[in-house]
């Protein structure tokens, strides 16, 4: 097999053909460029901006030792393998802030025994040592909060005060305005203060903003920055090319940090649940959730006059009745026909009833129309769920028993009552489109009978046997002590090392073929999200396949593989006798 690593002759020559500006761009264009074509210089410019801030990390973490240096190395190396994974180049920096923190701690814990003793007689040349100790201990807790805190205030955080951006160009990498980067660094600091006085360091918000600062950009050395991108480009092709360029510590670090990674994305569905954000069927929800925070009428509407009232009861009858879905997009993404299929709307009154084949019971809702306004106004709130109470604004047309409803995602970066009916990429929109029913073709049920003997072949115990995500396949003692357990439509997933079990509910179509399996989380990080995903079962043996909707591909999977590039993670279980 023919060597992946650069001639140093090919690697001089594309050094010095390369344009003097070809370092410059953004965080997204440098990835880019590495990605499509493992582009050194890119890397390197990728180091040069945001090493500073990762040695920083290392450094608070670990203090100025070679472990710094080895958890600098390997940070840089997950970045080489996980760039094309990097869903928002411009939050990079949080990115890699996260991995250096995760990744120094890794080295933290693995040496505790090893290191104990010199961490307490660390040398340090101040004038006041124990004041210098309190500093340190102090930043160290800080790293620890900082890396609780939620993306949004943290991206801003290490934005400005750990790489040093202004609030301005901030805002513009973001793209929002720069009132928003100081809002959010201002209660960024703010639940940092409450978070360290709760531990016994009280604080001043003026004392934490200048502590902040002071928590910064850390240069590492020019020797230890050429190391790392040689040996992170090498690592990017082939993992086994990059040995003798980094230490076999360096390796291993980055290569268990990698799996921890992945093991983390996937362990609430089934200690393997696979985080589903903006997929096309969650995009249902907007048939029935909320969306927005705004109460009724927060758009700046006057109240509603009596002759108005009457307009809206005319309305209300004229939507009178039972609604199929047959179109259903959401920013930019199409839903099929095969997943919109069982979904429809009731209305009665000023009551809907919104009805998807992923639930176990139907969603309820209050509806608010307004069909003097040019779009009509359609407004509903949540009558129950973890969105009881909040109001969704939209806008509706109707022709011809053709319902046409547009909704905007408050959670995206534009706000306020849409003003057309798209739900083009960008637009945070979700667009619904349903026929009427004609009386006598109700929609029916699904047949719960099927699911219900399903789900009964599954009850009991399980024993994960084999796990594999996007190619990598973990070994029999990574899935060691996991387990599943299902009870009725609950699914109890255990992984040694969690301090509890994770809880998800279950939804069932043997019907399909492959069967649909997919898991809705009930705890932890991902609480609400939904998986999508198929399954067989054999012979007492329990094969599940769940795509990973933050990487490239999205939908349900349609064969039972984890190969590379799938994103796709394949779980094999046994039942427990």
């Amino acid at each position: 097999m023919a060597s992946t690593k650069e001639h140093p002759i090919l690697r001089f020559i594309r050094r010095i053909t390369v344009p003097a500006d070809a370092a410059d761009g953004s965080d997204g264009q440098l990835l880019a460029r590495f990605v499509a074509g493992r582009d050194e210089t890119a890397f390197a410019a990728l180091v040069r901006r945001h090493g500073p801030m990762v040695f920083g990390v290392c450094n608070r973490v670990l203090g100025a030792s070679a472990d710094a240096e080895d958890a600098f190395q390997a940070t840089f190396l997950v970045l080489a393998r996980r760039a094309a994974a990097v869903r928002d180049p411009a939050t990079l920096g949080n990115w890699l802030y996260g991995v250096a923190y995760r990744t120094a701690l890794k080295v933290r814990s693995d040496a505790a025994v090893r290191r104990a003793r010199e961490s307490r007689v660390r040398t340090v040349d101040v004038a006041d040592p124990s004041d210098e100790v309190t500093r340190r201990d102090l930043r160290q807790v800080l790293d620890d909060e900082l890396s609780r805190l939620p993306d949004k205030y943290r991206v801003a955080v290490v934005l400005c005060y750990l790489e040093g951006q202004t609030q301005e160009d901030a805002a513009l990498l973001l793209g929002c305005p720069r009132k928003t980067v100081t809002t959010r660094l201002a209660r960024a600091c703010e639940r940092l203060r409450g978070r360290l006085t709760r531990r016994g360091l009280a604080l001043s918000g003026s004392a934490l903003g200048v502590l902040l600062p002071g928590v910064a950009a850390t240069a590492a050395p020019a020797a230890l920055m050429t190391v790392t991108v040689n040996a992170a480009v090498l690592f990017a092709a082939d993992e086994t090319a990059v040995a003798g360029a980094v230490s076999a510590r360096v390796l291993s670090l980055a290569k268990g940090v990698l799996k921890t990674m992945f093991v983390a994305k996937l362990k609430t569905a089934a200690v393997v649940l696979l985080a589903v954000v903006g997929s096309v069927v969650a995009a249902s929800g907007f048939a029935y959730q909320a969306l927005a925070a705004d109460k009724p009428g927060a758009d700046g509407g006057a109240a509603v006059k009596p002759d108005e009232k009457s307009k809206e009861a005319e309305a209300l009858k004229e939507l009178e009745g039972d609604w199929k879905v047959v179109e259903l997009s959401a920013d930019g993404r199409i839903a099929t026909a095969e997943d919109v299929k069982g979904m429809s709307w009731k209305f009665k009154g000023m009551q809907l009833l919104a009805t998807d084949p992923d639930d176990n019971v139907a969603k309820k809702a209050d509806v608010k129309l307004d069909p003097t306004k040019d779009p009509r106004h359609f407004d509903f709130t949540a009558l129950e769920g973890t969105q009881k109470g909040k109001t969704a604004q939209g806008i509706y047309k109707l022709e011809k028993g053709r319902l046409t409803v547009c909704l905007r995602d408050e959670k995206g970066a534009k706000k306020g009552r849409p003003t057309e009916f798209s739900a083009e990429n960008g637009s945070d929109q979700g667009l619904i489109v349903l026929e009427r029913v004609k009386p006598g073709a109700a929609v029916k049920p699904d047949d719960k009978s099927k699911e219900a003997e399903a789900l009964k072949e599954l009850e009991g115990d399980w024993n994960v046997v084999e796990l594999a995500a996007d190619g990598r396949k973990f070994t029999a003692e990574d899935v060691k002590g996991m387990n599943w357990k299902f009870n009725g439509t609950q699914l109890q997933t255990t992984r040694p090392g969690d301090k509890a079990a994770h809880k998800a509910d279950i939804k069932l179509d043997p019907a399909k073929d492959p069967r649909h399996l997919d898991v809705t989380a009930l705890d932890g990080d991902e609480k609400g999200k939904m998986a999508l995903g198929i399954y067989k079962l054999e012979k007492g043996r329990l094969t599940a396949c769940i795509r990973d909707e933050s990487g490239a591909k999205k939908g349900r999977p349609t064969e039972f593989s984890a190969e590379k590039g799938s994103d796709q993670a394949l779980i094999v279980l046994e039942q427990v006798k």
